[in-house]
């Protein structure tokens, strides 16, 4: 099924590889504001829990997981230039 070599980030070069974990670092810092953005939401909305938002944003997060699986696939196969 997986037509790909699978360990390309075992052959990668320091800086595609620095990119990548830096990258992913941003990732994380983005969920962050994410959720520090929907707290702002709510005391402007006059929520009085800022966790009674989350519910509205688990589609956002949904697919953001469901991009995920793409975007390996594109980033191991095609997106390196090999």
């Amino acid at each position: 099924m997986w037509a790909c070599e699978f360990d390309t980030i075992a052959r990668m070069n320091r800086t595609p590889a620095f990119l990548l974990n830096f990258a992913h670092a941003l990732d994380h810092l983005f969920l962050l504001i994410f959720a520090t953005a929907v707290a702002a939401i709510a005391a402007d909305f006059g929520v009085a829990r800022w966790e009674d938002m989350m519910p509205y944003t688990t589609g956002a997060f949904v697919m953001f997981g469901l991009a995920s699986v793409p975007a390996g696939r594109w980033g191991t196969c095609g997106g390196g230039g090999a």
